[in-house]
């Protein structure tokens, strides 16, 4: 459980520095969590091996890097970075589904993370966990490509730079696809949270697929990514009693 808990963490810090327009740092520290994650994944699959699974790197040294980033100061103003979103458990202040979302840049950190105690969902627990860090790695990667086209937009390469954030918007929509993937898996057991996710994963992949073109495509994850709302609408139907609602009554 240590490497599941530090790939958590690192896509919460991730988050953070991404939110605060280090987008390279975060870069790092999610390709960092996204790698332990899946050491993570290999030692359950090895769980019935007694030979530990080899690092091939220190995991408390890439949380000393990310501690270090996050003393950094940010090198952008607010103006240029994105939203976060928190996703709980409880429901209370979870990823909203604001369609208004989907054109932008938008971040996931997971909290009440150490105080949820339910094993009998881990599996469903580690697939959602997995998608917000592939989700959180595809938009450290667009914002990076935003950044620079916005810094060189009067460059004389500037029809180069619009064809490396193409190639960039392209390999996104492949992360995307991967997280949503990931994420359906948990269906059945995290109905409500995977649903939830499904739709900001899919409606930002619509905004790309967009972006680059693929008109047909787009129709195709946009149907998806209302089905799925209709089906996290109905779940929440059925949840009357909820901590955000009766909060707001």
């Amino acid at each position: 459980m240590d490497k599941y808990r530090a790939a958590v963490c690192l896509n919460n810090y991730g988050a953070s520095l991404l939110e605060r327009g280090q987008y390279r740092q975060a870069a790092l520290v999610l390709r960092d969590s996204l790698n332990i994650m899946n050491l993570f994944l290999e030692s359950q699959e090895d769980s019935a091996s007694t030979v530990s699974t080899f690092l091939p790197f220190s995991i408390s040294e890439k949380l000393h890097f990310a501690t270090k980033c996050m003393a950094q100061s940010p090198m952008r103003k607010k103006s240029f970075t994105s939203d976060i979103h928190v996703f709980r458990y409880d429901g209370a202040g979870s990823v909203p589904l604001d369609a208004a979302l989907y054109g932008r840049t938008s971040v996931i950190t997971v909290e009440d993370f150490d105080t949820h105690k339910e094993t009998d969902n881990l599996r469903a627990d580690v697939d959602i966990h997995t998608a917000i860090i592939v989700y959180n790695t595809a938009m450290a990667r667009l914002a990076i490509a935003d950044a620079t086209r916005r810094h060189q937009h009067h460059s004389i390469n500037n029809n180069n730079n619009n064809c490396k954030r193409g190639t960039t918007v392209k390999a996104c929509a492949k992360f995307l696809r991967w997280a949503h993937a990931i994420v359906y898996r948990a269906l059945n057991e995290r109905p409500r949270e995977s649903t939830q996710l499904s739709v900001l994963i899919l409606g930002k992949l619509v905004s790309l697929l967009k972006d680059s073109g693929e008109t047909t495509e787009a129709l195709k994850a946009g149907r998806v990514c209302e089905s799925m709302k209709s089906k996290f609408e109905a779940i929440e139907s059925l949840v009357p009693s909820r901590p955000d609602l009766a909060a707001a009554a």
